[in-house]
């Protein structure tokens, strides 16, 4: 993502992958790229500030989280079986991978190649550093939100600006795939507002709102000096 060029759309795109992508076979080379559109652009568009975020934070952590985000926007499997298997066992530190085996199995019983839908989750938590594996274990620990790709992912899912509750934020399915807890979603709010990129969090009562006021492509120019 940091190397790809200006384009004008994902057609663009997709032909710049297969004229450069590393792979002998210009069959694989047209699959590959499709995956890769597919995962890091599933509503159909070319979004800039995806490009943008990754020349600004290339071999960072926080690229690593807004691509695993984009990940799970594409494949709402990672979704389900973060919430379902892999939070609730979080507090034990580490899960056997046979256990996702049997959680796909139970739960897409008419699914033939479970093991290979087992090995690709894996691979997609251990690659995007989320929760490291091994050969029959993965390790499971929440973490604390990086304010740029916190601040990325916020405005994707929120990209109107506007006011907005906390407790949609707490309850974001996307937050929890992240490993993000509740209790460490809002002291990362308040941080985006102390360093400028949400204008105000605010809570009166029972009324609990956090206010934005850029676009996601305006706060990846925002976020240009805060690495």
């Amino acid at each position: 993502l940091p190397t790809l060029p200006d384009v004008e759309n994902l057609e663009e795109l997709r032909q710049y992958l297969i004229d450069n992508l590393k792979y002998g076979s210009s069959s694989s080379r047209q699959r590959y790229s499709l995956y890769i559109i597919r995962r890091m652009f599933p509503d159909g568009t070319l979004d800039t500030s995806l490009i943008d975020f990754a020349r600004k934070f290339p071999n960072s952590q926080a690229l690593n989280d807004v691509v695993f985000y984009r990940f799970c926007k594409a494949e709402p499997i990672m979704v389900q079986i973060i919430s379902d298997l892999l939070l609730p066992m979080s507090p034990t530190g580490s899960l056997e991978r046979a256990h996702i085996n049997r959680y796909l199995s139970e739960r897409y019983p008419s699914i033939k190649g479970i093991k290979e839908w087992s090995i690709a989750i894996v691979e997609a938590l251990n690659s995007a550093k989320i929760a490291p594996a091994d050969k029959n274990t993965l390790y499971l620990s929440v973490r604390q939100p990086l304010d740029e790709s916190f601040a990325y992912i916020l405005h994707r899912e929120y990209p109107t600006p506007g006011v907005y509750s906390i407790e949609s934020l707490l309850k974001n399915p996307f937050c929890k795939a992240m490993f993000w807890t509740e209790e460490s979603l809002l002291p990362a709010l308040y941080e985006l507002r102390n360093i400028g990129i949400i204008p105000r969090v605010s809570e009166i009562d029972t009324i609990r709102q956090f206010t934005t006021k850029y676009s996601p492509s305006e706060v990846v120019n925002r976020l240009s000096g805060v690495q």
